[in-house]
């Protein structure tokens, strides 16, 4: 039997649910602060996922009220994803809605290997 395109992808470990689900449930869920143009229904492992199109002028703003970590990345900082192995700029990222913990704020490789913001480092040099 043929594999689906979801099947490929690597799989979440049950800590990094753990972990998502622990800063999910610990964050205050904020109101968008824009109405999404368009949510993009597309599948993830065995789950679907909604990608959100952010205003360029709303990039920052939106970064600075999902990402649940501190210190909070400029839009043009770079970093490090740890599961693509390859920098990118923080601007690049994704807004995704997960049905079971809300919106999340993932790695621009989020659909290729799966990285989250709590998969981000430091920019490295080659």
């Amino acid at each position: 039997m043929a594999k689906t395109p979801n099947e490929n992808l690597p799989k979440w470990s049950d800590a990094e649910r753990r972990i998502l689900g622990t800063v999910a449930k610990n964050q205050s869920t904020p109101q968008l602060t824009f109405r999404p143009q368009n949510l993009h229904k597309k599948g993830f492992q065995k789950e679907v996922v909604f990608v959100a199109e952010i205003p360029q002028t709303l990039t920052q703003e939106i970064l600075e009220q999902y990402y649940p970590f501190h210190p909070i990345p400029n839009i043009d900082d770079y970093k490090h994803c740890l599961h693509e192995n390859k920098n990118f700029k923080v601007e690049d990222y994704m807004l995704i809605y997960f049905p079971d913990c809300g919106f999340q704020i993932v790695s621009p490789y989020f659909f290729e290997s799966g990285g989250m913001c709590i998969d981000w480092a430091d920019y490295r040099e080659d």
